[in-house]
């Protein structure tokens, strides 16, 4: 199936290497059990999740991709 524009950015995350995971659309709330512990840069994994959540919004784990944020 062809993803959303959220699941393409999501496969172009990863492939930075940067473990992303789905979240509620327009929230913060993860929608897989571990959150970020579960983030990955697999893109089975996020093809997946983006077939099942494509509105989902994409989170990163930011300490393992080595990025910071300020909210």
């Amino acid at each position: 199936p062809i993803l959303s524009a959220l699941g393409q950015a999501a496969l172009d995350y990863a492939a930075r290497g940067w473990p992303v995971f789905p979240v509620r659309p327009r929230a913060k709330e993860p929608l897989v059990d571990r959150g970020c512990l579960e983030a990955t840069t697999n893109a089975a994994q996020v093809r997946q999740w983006w077939t099942r959540w494509p509105d989902a919004n994409i989170g990163l784990h930011l300490a393992a991709a080595g990025l910071v944020a300020v909210d």
